[in-house]
């Protein structure tokens, strides 16, 4: 039918998102030691460095999973660009908690961000549900882990 409009494959959009999270990984798994995340006290249940360096990739790669999925599922990049705009402002917010924290060393600003993080990370499990489940739990453990980070920030916070 002449002046169709065609969406792009969903192939397309899923090596984007893998693009950008793998990015976005690396900058966690490959962060030096910092002397002064090293000096602080933190809570029992912390996990080590090594562990968090480990962990963070995995997330990433599990989130770009659900986006995928998402953009798999929808009839149109246009109709899942809610979601997907939720899952780019969830990486945003990632990042910017580890910059607050690690770079500027403001524990209590990063914790705000943390709460967003959170917040952001259970409205995309709620709102993923509508293009797929599977899609819906792929966030579930970066919430876990938004929650545990949450717990270590204001260890941190009360303890030094």
């Amino acid at each position: 039918m002449a002046g169709a409009r065609t969406s792009a494959p969903p192939w397309g959009m899923g090596a984007l998102i893998a693009v950008h999270t793998a990015a976005v990984a690396l900058l966690f798994m490959f962060a030096v030691g910092d002397p002064w995340q090293a000096s602080l006290v933190k809570p029992p249940l912390a996990p080590s460095d090594l562990l968090s360096r480990l962990v963070w990739p995995g997330l990433f790669v599990l989130m770009a999973a659900g986006a995928v999925l998402v953009r798999a599922g929808a009839s149109s990049f246009e109709d899942a660009s809610g979601v997907l705009g939720l899952y780019f402002f969830q990486l945003l917010l990632a990042l910017a908690w580890s910059w607050v924290f690690f770079e500027f060393r403001r524990p209590a600003a990063a914790l705000t961000l943390l709460a967003a993080w959170a917040a952001t990370l259970s409205l995309l499990m709620r709102d993923s549900r509508g293009y797929s489940d599977v899609a819906s739990w792929l966030f579930a453990p970066a919430l876990v882990w938004a929650l545990l980070a949450g717990y270590v920030n204001l260890g941190v916070l009360t303890l030094n």
